[in-house]
């Protein structure tokens, strides 16, 4: 498999030689071969090249000043005017110098050369983009960029220190019930500490059906009248191939799709003729339509020829107007969502009421109106509306955590320039937590080609005013891209070889000069906030993974290791959610959803927990009955022996509470693949789940028979703990209480069911092959039992918590033989 342009420091190949033959152009039109370092300087291979030109006649013309231009793996010429950057870190296409005079202003190609090394691209290709929607947009978002700065700087020293320390307090001045629960109701004193840091109708709304098969080069009639054709109207095309026999069942198969806003980004119908690149068809596509794809034409021209479509407008002398109207008698906050589904979006005279409605209509909360922003509202005064809600009452806290779903639904956005895209930037621009997360979240997506230029837009305007913070970004960047280009080199150059070879190649290339520059000294992509610095590399504690996409534990001061993560960031984003919504009702079932951040096609990093060790490590270690699933007591002996006299009790709490959260969670997210490398224990008794690769009830099968047959993981071995060693578990107090926690905690995430649903459903377009349709997200309206009331709900959950401890011999069969395929290479 060929490396990928941007995987290698060289084309097809992911690392340089020690040593590299370097063809260096002079001006006067002489070529020089230099022997360099693969990390050497740009600076000495400079003296090096003027040392050696001065056998060459014209070589006293040469100034300091000249500069090198290469041609990049992306084909694109960049000039170096950063003399400090390493042969191996230019990327070249082939070893090609050339020495030229810089012209034009210096400041301003230093800066674009690193805004499109943070995002990915070169950011010439925005400026040969001859779109005029491209273009207007460019410059109306700098006038946000500049708001949002002045914003910043203009309170001084105290509105900067706000921005790059944003203060993390609660909303509300109540103290939190599982906080005011544990209180003590006499006199009570606070502690503070601290230290001061010197360095300061899913488009179905405007879907008009015409499922017909058509003959080319003719005119497509809609039976709708122009004053009727919603705002928000699109034009959804496929390419399909048609199987079968004449007179039999005909199956079709999507080739190519393409969307068109039938009107523009200036509000007007789109008339003439129009080229539109198809796209290729997403894995998992069913439907003949991809209504929620993006809109416009391919750029990217190999893929799918154009389609030519020659639109005519007729203007109409008769109006039809639908009688019905939209019933406006509950104005509910709640209600909203419904009655705009029912809005036939056809009728110019529903639509006008609909609109006067939503200027009168009470502001919802937040968490009401994401819903509001997903593929089932494309209309841009509901959007508007519901933008609205969002910026009245989401705090910044709330806006970190609901922003991975805020940066997916900008895909539903018709146009570049809209006002939630707007919105995020400003806040990205006035809080550097926000503004971190909002560039990763964007920059992890910049391989998918239908939003890579919506995405680039917004991280170059976002880079151009995030002042000194970008050094901090390329420094992460370059982190990045190192280990990825390490990873892959493993993955597919060292993969036969064995893990004591690998670990070789491993330690040496990371103690090259330019790797251990790289990778110590950069703040941590997962907690940019706090300043947590990547100082000294520990490689002598640095390994390889054994599972199958030999991912990086690497040691520094804060260890991470790296994956790929989009799925694992929602499943831990939903579960802090889950968390906070428990501690306001009183229950602290001590969740612990560690650090994760998705940083591109899949590449990402996890926290590490510290000592912490799988449900597997610890069952080894008592022995082969233990291994093999034969002695249940082993978990229990191993808290107890970390946990000695009062430790004890409240390493069994712990674990107690936190195995009840990861049950409910777990079984109503439908986690899969739970085996006992997949569960983890702290050593002070904190039980969590790690690597979240299947939710939603899709779940591992083995010759066509779903390996795990219960709705979640209860064993004996928990359950002997949670009873603090009575093997009759289920008939001990303990257990009884740990049965409460689960039916509480069911019950209060079962109140806040729509806010999970619209969650997972704003993420529908991100392209997650277990989140595809709203079939899937169908699966949480069924374990969250929303068609029963809430007695008949609590009987559900108690037979699947029945089902899961006794079914529990089931899931000890799968750790057999999980435990015996993997023991020899669990680290």
């Amino acid at each position: 498999m060929a490396p990928r342009p941007s995987s290698g420091e060289l084309w097809g190949l992911h690392l340089m030689p020690p040593r590299i033959l370097v063809d260096c152009c002079l001006p006067n039109g002489i070529l020089v071969s230099l022997e360099c370092l693969r990390e050497a300087p740009l600076t000495s291979i400079k003296q090096q090249l003027f040392s050696e030109a001065r056998k060459y006649p014209l070589h006293h013309l040469l100034q300091s000043c000249y500069i090198f231009v290469g041609v990049t793996q992306e084909a694109e010429r960049e000039e170096f005017y950063d003399e400090t950057r390493r042969l191996c870190d230019l990327r070249l296409f082939h070893p090609i110098l050339k020495v030229i005079e810089p012209l034009g202003n210096r400041e301003e190609k230093i800066l674009n050369r690193e805004i499109g090394f943070a995002i990915g691209m070169p950011i010439c290709e925005f400026e040969l983009v001859k779109d005029p929607e491209v273009q207007d947009f460019r410059r109306n978002i700098l006038s946000v960029c500049r708001e949002a700065v002045e914003e910043r700087e203009g309170g001084g020293a105290h509105t900067q220190a706000l921005y790059v320390y944003p203060p993390n307090v609660e909303s509300s001045a109540d103290l939190p019930q599982h906080i005011y629960s544990k209180l003590d109701k006499g006199a009570s004193a606070l502690e503070l500490h601290h230290q001061l840091d010197s360095n300061t109708q899913r488009f179905t709304q405007s879907q008009h059906d015409i499922s017909v098969t058509h003959r080319w080069n003719e005119w497509l009639s809609y039976d709708i009248y122009l004053t009727d054709v919603p705002r928000s109207a699109r034009l959804c095309l496929s390419i399909c191939s048609v199987k079968g026999r004449k007179g039999a069942k005909e199956e079709h198969c999507p080739l190519a799709w393409g969307n068109i806003n039938l009107f523009d980004y200036k509000d007007t119908l789109v008339s003439g003729k129009v080229a539109l690149g198809l796209w290729p068809v997403p894995h998992g596509l069913e439907d003949l339509l991809n209504p929620i794809g993006v809109s416009g034409s391919n750029p990217n021209k190999v893929c799918e020829p154009p389609l030519l479509l020659l639109t005519k407008t007729i203007l109409l002398t008769e109006i039809s107007f639908v009688c019905a109207k939209a019933m406006i008698n509950d104005p509910q906050f709640k209600s909203l969502p419904k009655l705009l589904l029912s809005v036939k979006w056809n009728s110019r005279d529903e639509v006008s009421q609909i609109y006067c409605l939503l200027k009168d209509w009470p502001l919802m909360q937040p968490e009401s109106a994401l819903e509001l922003l997903d593929c089932n509202f494309p209309d841009p005064m509901v959007r508007d509306f519901a933008l609205r809600c969002l910026i009245q009452g989401l705090t910044d806290d709330k806006l970190s955590q609901y922003l991975l779903q805020l940066v997916q639904v900008l895909k539903y956005e018709m146009y570049l320039d809209n006002p939630l895209a707007r919105f995020l930037i400003k806040k990205a621009l006035t809080n550097q937590r926000i503004g971190h997360f909002f560039f990763w979240h964007l920059k992890s997506e910049m391989h998918n080609k239908t939003v890579s230029r919506r995405f680039g837009l917004l991280l170059e305007a976002f880079c151009r005013a995030c002042g000194m913070y970008l050094k901090h970004l390329n420094r992460q960047v370059e982190a990045m891209d190192k280990l990825v280009n390490l990873t892959d080199t493993l993955k597919q150059e060292k993969k036969d070889e064995t893990q004591k070879t690998q670990m070789k190649f491993l330690v040496e290339h990371m103690s090259r000069p330019d790797y251990m520059e790289a990778l110590q000294g950069f703040v941590s992509p997962l907690n940019p906030v706090h300043h947590s610095i990547f100082l000294c590399l520990r490689l002598e504690e640095c390994r390889i993974m054994s599972s199958a996409k030999r991912p990086l534990w690497l040691n520094w001061e804060n260890p991470d290791i790296m994956n790929d993560l989009r799925q694992d960031m929602l499943t831990l984003q939903i579960i802090k959610i889950m968390e906070n919504i428990w501690q306001n009702q009183g229950l602290d079932l001590r969740m612990l959803p560690y650090g994760c951040l998705s940083i591109g096609d899949c590449v990402g990093l996890i926290e590490v927990v510290k000592n912490s060790h799988t449900i597997m490590q610890i069952q080894c270690k008592g022995g082969l009955k233990g291994a093999l699933q034969f002695n249940s007591n082993t978990l229990h002996h191993w808290i107890r022996e970390k946990n000695k006299g009062e430790a004890y009790d409240r390493a069994i709490d712990l674990f107690t509470r936190s195995c009840a959260g990861y049950c409910v969670a777990t079984f109503i997210l439908g986690i899969g693949d739970r085996h006992n490398s997949n569960i983890m224990v702290k050593e002070n008794g904190q039980l969590f789940h790690i690597d979240f690769g299947h939710f939603l009830d899709h779940k591992k099968k083995k010759f066509g028979y779903k390996r795990e047959r219960v709705p979640f993981v209860l064993t004996q071995d928990f359950l002997i703990v949670i009873s603090k060693g009575v093997q009759e578990c289920t008939k001990t107090k303990e257990f009884e209480r740990f049965q409460e926690m689960c039916y509480k905690a069911y019950l209060a995430i079962r109140q806040h069911a729509s806010l999970f649903i619209n969650l997972f459903s704003l993420l529908l377009g991100c392209g997650m092959p277990e989140l595809q349709s709203f079939d899937d997200i169908a699966y949480l309206r069924k374990t969250l039992a929303l068609e029963k009331n809430q007695q008949d709900a609590l009987e559900y959950f108690t037979k699947q918590m029945n089902d899961a401890h006794h079914g529990g011999w089931t899931t000890k069969m799968d750790w057999i033989f999980h435990t015996i395929r993997h023991m020899p290479n669990e680290h």
